[in-house]
């Protein structure tokens, strides 16, 4: 997948964007990028990080709203609602059935795109119409 960073204009302002450029499957791997795109405190996309770079980590929530995301072994699942950990009872009775459907990326794709992610939302706003073109399979580089 490749991923596309940039900015837009938002109430007279300006913020950062992350959607798909090139992908497979578009539909799944947005979900992805738009989690990515609500990821804005850098403490918190800094512990996610270093939950992704724990080896011994095999398990572990990494939401952000309105999104859940979840570590599991060497992959990452985002969606709306993951029914992991979840018993029938608890799943909310207006919860459309394709919202628990996961979504999945390697997690060190997931990694080096936060890495990238960061590096580009720390940097200052000189240019408007910059953006960066990620590519995921760079992550085995």
């Amino acid at each position: 997948m490749k991923v596309k960073f940039g900015y837009y204009a938002l109430n007279g302002d300006w913020d950062t964007y992350c959607k798909v450029y090139e992908s497979d499957n578009k539909y799944d791997d947005s979900v992805v990028t738009d989690y990515i795109g609500t990821l804005d405190e850098l403490n918190w996309i800094d512990n996610i990080l270093q939950m992704l770079k724990n080896p011994s980590l095999d398990r572990g929530w990494i939401d952000a709203e309105p999104f859940e995301a979840l570590i599991d072994h060497d992959q990452i699942k985002v969606g709306f609602y993951l029914l992991d950990d979840m018993e029938e009872e608890d799943i909310p009775d207006d919860v459309d059935e394709r919202d628990t459907d996961p979504r999945f990326i390697p997690r060190k794709e997931f990694a080096y795109l936060l890495e990238k992610w960061i590096a580009f939302y720390q940097r200052p706003i000189t240019d408007m119409n910059y953006q960066e073109i990620i590519d995921t399979k760079e992550a085995y580089l």
